[in-house]
């Protein structure tokens, strides 16, 4: 099951807010989505599947966590998953300042959304 949302991609203006190892940026990619805590139901199998559906569809594919010592949204995949026991991943496209006025996403990565979608169903 794909759980889709967004992602925070990587703010110019607040660089030091993002994980330093995962960085997702506008019209890079979609992005999995992973949680210590298992806010996000994404794991080790759900990343591989999803990653290797995206290889086929030519789409790429970047990660987000929250940095460890800020804390972080979640989605409604685990709610899903406490009724049907499914392979999960989540994922989002990226975007900057995310629940302002001022959301701002990146046109490729919609269409990327699309291709993965496509592969998905098809």
């Amino acid at each position: 099951m794909i759980s889709a949302d967004n992602a925070h991609a990587v703010h110019p203006n607040y660089t030091e807010k993002a994980d330093p190892t995962n960085r997702p940026y506008l019209n890079e990619g979609i992005v999995l989505k992973f949680n210590a805590n298992q806010k996000y139901c994404t794991d080790a199998v759900s990343a591989a599947m999803f990653r290797d559906l995206c290889k086929r569809a030519d789409v790429p594919v970047q990660t987000f966590t929250n940095r460890s010592d800020m804390a972080g949204g979640s989605t409604l995949g685990n709610i899903s998953n406490t009724q049907v026991a499914l392979n999960t991943v989540d994922i989002g496209l990226p975007q900057l300042a995310m629940h302002s006025p001022y959301e701002t996403a990146g046109v490729k990565d919609t269409e990327y959304l699309v291709r993965a979608a496509k592969e998905f169903f098809c």
